[in-house]
């Protein structure tokens, strides 16, 4: 199966299990987990860290992976902007950074 494949590659599959462990599927606007290594970046997600980061909130790497360090970023800025706290990048997380949700492929 090409999920299993592509876990089986990921170089951070500890990220990608706790990212999945907190997620709240009736929370979830928008949530990205990269497992092809034929596109392992995300824009928005490039965007976002990009923001977080000219922000404070983060410290990670611009790499387009919501991983851990994005997340909690996600989350303390949510707090702080008195957004819903998820830790997931809902449309109103996304619109409180400038930025716009992605169209489906």
């Amino acid at each position: 199966m090409r999920g299993e494949k592509g876990i089986a590659q990921c170089p951070d599959v500890e990220t990608i299990l706790d990212v999945l462990a907190d997620i709240d599927p009736a929370s979830l606007t928008y949530a990205l987990i990269v497992l092809d290594e034929t596109n392992p970046r995300d824009p928005t997600i490039n965007a976002v860290q990009g923001q977080l980061a000219q922000l404070g909130y983060y410290k990670g790497p611009i790499d387009g992976i919501y991983g851990r360090l994005t997340r909690d970023a996600v989350a303390k800025y949510q707090i702080a902007r008195r957004l819903d706290v998820s830790g997931s990048l809902s449309a109103q997380t996304l619109h409180s950074l400038g930025l716009a949700e992605p169209t489906p492929s």
